[in-house]
C-alpha cells in the first residue's frame, strides 16, 4: 500500500513547518493502520469533470455467443457488436474535525506526543471508515438473510425511461412507499443483468407508487425493458433475523453466480459488526470450522476466514432501521462482502493519503478570537468513495440478537 506523504498544511505560526510535518505524517500512519477499508480500494483512474465531480467509466459485459459461424458466409458490419460503455459520476464530499485548546496549550508540544497522536488517529479513522463503508453498503446488491419474498423481489423493466428515474415494472403490484417512501426512508434496487443498461448499478429507492408500479430511483444511465435485477427493503427484519452459515453460503452463490472477481490467494473480503459475530458462535458449523487470524495485521479489527471469506470484525458498520433510515442503533444490520475492484476511494485535492487529510492550525489571534483566548488543531479530507461493481458488493441485511451497547 503506497501513501502519499506530501505535506499540505495551512498555518498562521512562525514555526518550521517541517517540524508539524512530522507529527502529520505520524497521524496519518497511525490512522491509515485502521483504515482497513481503504486497503481493498481498486485504484482506478478517474476522469475529473465539471463542478469538482469525478467520472468512473465501464464498458457493459457483451452477451454469450450461442451461433457458430456459417462456413463460406461473408460477414459484414451488421454482424458486429458495438461496445457500450456506462459512466458513473460521483461528487466528493468533505469531512473533518477540530480539537480546542486553551491559550496555555503548545499545540507543537500536544501533538508531539504518541498518546496524543493515538486520540485523534483514532477518530479520524473511525470517522473515514464509517462514511466509506456506508457508501459500500448502500450501492451494493442487497439480500436479506431471511430471503423474504414480501421484501426482496426481482424485477423486469416494462417500460422505459430515459431519465433512469423511473423503474416502471408490472411485476412490482405491492402497496405505495413499499419499496421504499423518502431519501431517508428508502429501499434499494440493482440492476443485475449483463446485456441490459445500468448492469452493476444500485440506487436508493425514495417512492413507489402502487397505480402505475413505479419505483422513484436515480439510476445514471437511462433503464429500457433490457434492464432487470433485484429490489430489497429492510422491512421486517427483526433481531431473531440472525447471520448464519446458510445466510453466508447464499452470499458466496451469488457471488459464483455473477462471477465477482476475487482477491489474491481466491478469496472474497468483507465486514460483520461484533454482534453479528456473537449470534454465529451460536450456529454449530460455524463453531466447529472458523478459523481465525491473529496476527494482529489489523489494529481495530479481529479477522474471520470462513468459505473462501476474509471477514473483518467491526463496531462502526451502517445500520438502519427497518425503513431504510440510517440509525448507528439500528436494527437492519448491512454487512458489506466484496471482491476485487469492487469499489474505489478517490481523494480530491492535495491532501494526504487515499482520503485527502489535510491539517490546519490556529494559534494565533484573529478576527474571532482577538484575544487568542483558544488555540485549534483540525483535519479535514475530501474524498468520493464509489462503488465499481455493485453486483461484486453484496450487502447481506441481518438483524442481531445480541443486546448493543452505546459505543
Amino acid at each position: 500500500m503506497s501513501t502519499d506523504r506530501s505535506s499540505t498544511s495551512t498555518t498562521t505560526t512562525n514555526y518550521a513547518p517541517s517540524i508539524r510535518t512530522i507529527y502529520e505524517t505520524q497521524i496519518l500512519d497511525m490512522a491509515m493502520g485502521r483504515l482497513v477499508v481503504e486497503q481493498d480500494a481498486a485504484k482506478t483512474s478517474v476522469e475529473v469533470g465539471d463542478g469538482g465531480t469525478l467520472h468512473f467509466s465501464k464498458v457493459l459485459r457483451l452477451a454469450k455467443k450461442t451461433t457458430s459461424d456459417t462456413e463460406g458466409y461473408v460477414y459484414d458490419l451488421s454482424d458486429a457488436t458495438y461496445l457500450t460503455g456506462q459512466k458513473k459520476t460521483v461528487t466528493p464530499t468533505k469531512w473533518g474535525s477540530s480539537y480546542a485548546f486553551t491559550e496555555e496549550t503548545d499545540i507543537d508540544s500536544y501533538i508531539s506526543k504518541a498518546q496524543n497522536q493515538e486520540v485523534i488517529a483514532n477518530q479520524m479513522a473511525r470517522s473515514l471508515e464509517y462514511q466509506a463503508l456506508k457508501q459500500i453498503c448502500l450501492y451494493g446488491l442487497h439480500h436479506r438473510i431471511d430471503d423474504d419474498s414480501t421484501y426482496q423481489k426481482s424485477f423486469v423493466v416494462t417500460t422505459a425511461n430515459t431519465a433512469g428515474t423511473s423503474l416502471i415494472a408490472t411485476g412490482l403490484t405491492e402497496s405505495d412507499d413499499h419499496w421504499g417512501a423518502s431519501a431517508a426512508a428508502h429501499g434499494y434496487a440493482t440492476c443485475t443483468f449483463a446485456e441490459g443498461p445500468n448492469y452493476d448499478e444500485t440506487s436508493l429507492v425514495t417512492d413507489f407508487t402502487a397505480s402505475s408500479d413505479t419505483a422513484a430511483v436515480s439510476f445514471p444511465n437511462g433503464l429500457t425493458t433490457s434492464s432487470k435485477g433485484r429490489i430489497v427493503r429492510g422491512t421486517a427484519l427483526a433481531s431473531t433475523d440472525v447471520l448464519t452459515t446458510t445466510g453466508i453460503l447464499d452470499v458466496n452463490w451469488l457471488h459464483r453466480l455473477l462471477e465477482t472477481e476475487e482477491f489474491d490467494g481466491g478469496t472474497l473480503h468483507g465486514f460483520i459488526h461484533a454482534n453479528q459475530e456473537r449470534d454465529l458462535w451460536d450456529d454449530t458449523t460455524w463453531q466447529n470450522t472458523a478459523i481465525y487470524d491473529d496476527s494482529g495485521r489489523y489494529k481495530n479489527y479481529r479477522l474471520v476466514r470462513w468459505l473462501g471469506m476474509e471477514f473483518k470484525i467491526s463496531s462502526e458498520l451502517y445500520r438502519e432501521d427497518a425503513d431504510g433510515t440510517e440509525n448507528t442503533a439500528g436494527d437492519v444490520y448491512n454487512s458489506p462482502i466484496y471482491g476485487k475492484n469492487a469499489y474505489d476511494i478517490v481523494r480530491w485535492g492535495m491532501g494526504m493519503g487515499t482520503f485527502g487529510v489535510e491539517f490546519v492550525y490556529k494559534d494565533q489571534a484573529d478576527s474571532g478570537d482577538i484575544r487568542n483566548s483558544v488555540k485549534v488543531i483540525s483535519w479535514k479530507s475530501r474524498h468520493a468513495t464509489a462503488v465499481l461493481r455493485a453486483t461484486s458488493t453484496i450487502t447481506l441485511m441481518t438483524g442481531a440478537s445480541a443486546p448493543s451497547l452505546y459505543v
